[in-house]
């Protein structure tokens, strides 16, 4: 999934918006990927750095059907000078809306199953409309 479709994604998002998005620092060798356990989507997590602004944690998910990533706007960016080992501010988006409270569930293959977390965080719709997910045209 990495290789052939979050690399060209996050290559075209450093294209298209330069200075939002100078760079990407994943937290192990590969971007950082959350499934459910039918695998139907996932959420990318990663450090992205702002030319102004400094460095945030940002996520996407991607939606295979479509094909389509969207910016995941539940959580708050939060900015630092410069880019860390940021395992626990995963964490700290996560623990309130999911059962994720360890940072080692990042390097395993536990699977985000809890479902009122998908359906009330990540794709619930108001008014026919994502309300946490930002198409990325």
């Amino acid at each position: 999934m990495n290789l052939a479709i979050v690399d060209p994604f996050l290559r075209r998002m450093r294209i298209r918006f330069p200075v939002e998005y100078v760079d990407f620092s994943p937290l192990y060798p590969e971007h950082t990927l959350l499934y459910p356990r039918d695998r139907s989507c996932f959420l990318l997590v990663t450090m992205a750095q702002h030319k102004q602004k400094g460095h945030r944690l940002v996520w996407f998910f991607y939606e295979p059907s479509s094909g389509r990533f969207y910016r995941w706007t539940y959580p708050q960016s939060r900015y630092s000078d410069g880019s860390y080992w940021y395992v626990q501010d995963v964490i700290d988006d996560l623990k309130n809306i999911s059962e994720w409270d360890d940072y080692r569930f990042l390097s395993s293959s536990r699977t985000l199953d809890y479902q009122n977390f998908w359906t009330e965080y990540v794709l619930k719709k108001q008014n026919g409309r994502y309300a946490w997910l930002e198409a990325i045209d």
